[in-house]
């Protein structure tokens, strides 16, 4: 990481606003200690005592243009879904879809652009994009996410018979993956990076996943399960060298013993399964499932677009979208390395994607929005207590300018970079365009 040109360009990115404000606990953050089911009570991991949380604010510096969308373009999908990682060189790349946002348009839908200064200033130039240095794998190379595949009408799974099926404007089917042949459908690749030969290569993965299922959608269009794993591939973390993956979709109740008893009505709504692997992302295997069986979640899509992060004090926090618009987003905490959670509990009113970052200093900074842009941020090591939920305006001030969708990116012990997308954002004319946007967040401790 280029530490100097970072807090360079944070010299003269910080035009600082007023963040968030003081330390308050919100009442829809306090959870008892119970989890949900599980089959056995695991070992938990032994964590230092808590320490006491500090007072501090967030400060937002100025807005920096990544990249502008052509005048007229506001087609939903295109300059959307912004991500943030660093290179192996230390850069800092910016990516972003542009596509239809369809279950048919994920290959070949992303769109980069690299900072060398720490998010001052953004380039077009490939050449830096190296891959992103967020997962190094304990044989030396890099996991670079997993194969992307669009789904497809095809013919095949009509030899088999579905163990679940629902109409949602057009029929929906699930089947049992242990029943349907070996296919490209129902296998998942990898891939890795080597930084000796800049090369990247596939490879396929063993997935150890209790009544895993495979999803038609309406049209007959099989969704591939190595693109069920594609689109989680950033809501991984690794653990003394085992990575860990929280992936959504339909699916069985993986807990069942008995397969009929993994057929419910909620099969028709997502859940989030998550999964390990101590071999470099060759093996998979279940550890855990968040569900909407058998709670009082309030929810329209069920419990899907997981966010995972390691918390100062060892344990792991999830976030969880419900819905869309003005749904709920859910949280619950694992203490031993997620293979059970506490009790599902609501950490805000709305919340599509939430994703979190804690910095060195022991703050925790979390972001999120649809339909409007929320900040929220905690000192507490073990992410129980949060600070009130900040309200944040987009440049016209507009409820639904954006996709809502954000990403957080650590500078150092102080400092997050901050993406998302504005879809009023003026150009150097003055237009309103859809915009990819990024700002520094600090961390002031009170004194």
């Amino acid at each position: 990481m280029r530490k100097i040109s970072v807090l360079l360009a944070m010299g003269l990115l910080l035009g600082l606003l007023p963040g968030c404000g003081g330390e308050s606990e919100s009442p829809v953050v306090t959870t008892p200690e119970t989890t949900t089911a599980q089959t056995t009570t695991p070992e938990e991991v032994t964590t230092p005592a808590p320490e006491e949380p500090k007072a501090f604010h967030l400060e937002i510096g100025d807005p920096v243009v990544v990249m502008q969308g052509a005048v007229g373009d506001n087609a939903w999908g295109h300059y959307q879904f912004p991500g943030l990682a660093y290179t192996l060189d230390g850069n800092i790349v910016a990516n972003w879809s542009y596509s239809g946002d369809t279950i048919d348009d994920y290959v070949d839908t992303v769109r980069k652009k690299v900072s060398t200064d720490g998010g001052l200033t953004w380039s077009d130039d490939e050449s830096l994009c190296a891959v992103p240095n967020k997962f190094q794998m304990t044989n030396g190379k890099y996991f670079a996410g997993f194969r992307s595949a669009n789904a497809h009408v095809s013919t095949w799974q009509n030899l088999y018979d579905p163990a679940f099926t629902w109409n949602n404007n057009g029929t929906y089917k699930l089947f049992f993956a242990e029943d349907l042949p070996k296919n490209d459908d129902t296998t998942v690749w990898g891939k890795e990076y080597d930084p000796e030969t800049g090369e990247t290569q596939e490879f396929e993965c063993t997935v150890n996943w209790p009544n895993a299922a495979l999803t038609e959608f309406p049209g007959g269009k099989i969704y591939p399960m190595t693109q069920m794993f594609s689109l989680s591939q950033d809501n991984m973390v690794i653990v003394d060298g085992v990575m860990y993956l929280a992936m959504y979709f339909y699916g069985f109740n993986s807990y069942a013993e008995v397969r009929e008893h993994a057929i419910n009505d909620h099969n028709k709504y997502y859940s989030t399964y998550i999964f390990s692997s101590e071999d470099n992302g060759r093996t998979w295997n279940f550890l855990s499932q968040l569900t909407t069986l058998g709670s009082n979640i309030q929810f329209s899509e069920g419990l899907c677009e997981p966010n995972l992060n390691v918390m100062p004090d060892g344990s792991i926090m999830i976030l969880m979208r419900s819905g869309g618009d003005s749904k709920p987003c859910y949280w619950a905490r694992s203490t031993n390395l997620c293979k059970s959670w506490s009790v599902i509990k609501k950490f805000d009113n709305i919340g599509v994607l939430p994703q979190m970052v804690t910095l060195s200093s022991g703050v925790s900074i979390a972001t999120y929005g649809r339909p409007y842009m929320r900040i929220r941020a905690t000192s507490d090591p073990t992410g129980k207590k949060w600070q009130t939920a900040q309200t944040f305006d987009l440049y016209s001030g507009e409820e639904q300018t954006s996709c809502y969708y954000t990403d957080l990116l650590a500078l150092d012990d102080t400092h997050a970079l901050w993406i998302y997308s504005d879809f009023k954002y003026p150009n150097a004319d003055g237009v309103p365009v859809k915009s990819i946007i990024v700002r520094v967040i600090t961390v002031v401790f009170d004194e």
